[in-house]
Formats: C-alpha cells, structure tokens, sequence
C-alpha cells in the first residue's frame, strides 16, 4: 500500500507536528501568528529540478494558490494548479502551516493531495498525486511574500511506477485585499 520512504516522512511530519504543539503557550501565539488575509500566490520554477531527477525531464512550470485566511486550528487550506512547458497539469488542495521564524521570515510547509496529467512530460506513475514541501519567505511591510519553495511530488506507492519529482519554485504571495482593495 504505503512505501516505506511515505510512511517515514509521516513519521517524521508527527513529530516534528508533536513537537510544536507541545511548546504551547504564548511561545506558540507567537510562532503561529494568526491571519485572516486570504492570499493569492503566483509561482514560476523548475518541475523536475535535478535534485535526484533525470536532467531530460526538466520542464519549465507556472502556477498559482489560493490560500485562505481562515485557519483550522494552526492550519490554513489552499487550492492550486501548476503547469509545465511540457504540457503537464497538477491540480490539488491542501493544507499549511505559517511558522513565523523571526520578524517577517516565514517558513511554510505544506501538504495536499491532487490530479495530474502528465501531458507530453514525466509519467509520476499515477492520476492521484501527494505534495510534500516547504517555503521559505520574506514579508514585506505591505504584508506581499516573496521567497523560495522547494516541494517533492509522488504517488506514494498507490502504483507500481513511482519516480516522483522534486520542484523548485520562486514564490509571490500578495493578499487577496491588496489587489481587490477589501
């Protein structure tokens, strides 16, 4: 069913989860700053980077999330599709965690679960898809993000063929108000 490779990162994602929730207190409040600014964020990169990949399957890709406000707890949905230059297409939903590591540096991580087509590109081994990633971001005063995402996307071991993909991407985040003036 699962990989082991799957079920460690599981492992690891609790703890590391565990770990944050047992901090507690005003240390926690402060870590996981609340928001109610939906974000929209616009995102261009390399979808099979080279990080463990084949260089022959690099494509060029472009996307774009939306990231609600709202949050669960400590974390927040989102929805997104990317593309790719070579006609691939990954549409999911997820959800993320906005850690404040200092003043206006963000570290995000993130899961979701989607649909892919591969187009004229990589076959992932499957149409259902898991991302795992993180991102690391800089706020500007006007509350707008721009850093630098770094995911893995794989089947999980739901096929037989599972290569999965590492993806590197620059990332712009601007609330949702800004643009509409909300």
């Amino acid at each position: 069913m699962f990989g082991r490779r799957c079920l460690a990162k599981l492992a690891i994602g609790l703890t590391v989860g565990l770990g944050l929730m047992a901090s507690g207190g005003a240390q926690s409040e402060q870590l996981f700053r609340e928001h109610s600014n939906d974000y929209l964020t616009l995102q261009g990169g390399v979808w099979e980077s080279g990080l463990g990949g084949n260089r022959e399957r690099h494509a060029a890709a472009f996307g774009a999330e939306y990231r609600w406000g709202a949050h669960l707890w400590i974390v927040h949905p989102f929805v997104g599709i990317n593309g790719t230059s070579k006609g691939g297409v990954y549409g999911y939903g997820g959800l993320l965690l906005d850690i404040s590591l200092i003043d206006r540096l963000w570290f995000t991580p993130s899961f979701a679960v989607g649909g892919f087509s591969r187009g004229g590109g990589s076959d992932l081994g499957h149409v259902i898809e898991f991302r795992s990633g993180f991102e690391l971001s800089y706020e500007f005063e006007n509350k707008s993000r721009l850093g630098v995402r770094y995911e893995h996307i794989s089947n999980a071991g739901i096929s037989d063929t599972n290569p999965g993909t590492e993806n590197i991407w620059l990332v712009f985040t601007v609330p949702v108000s800004k643009l509409f003036g909300k």
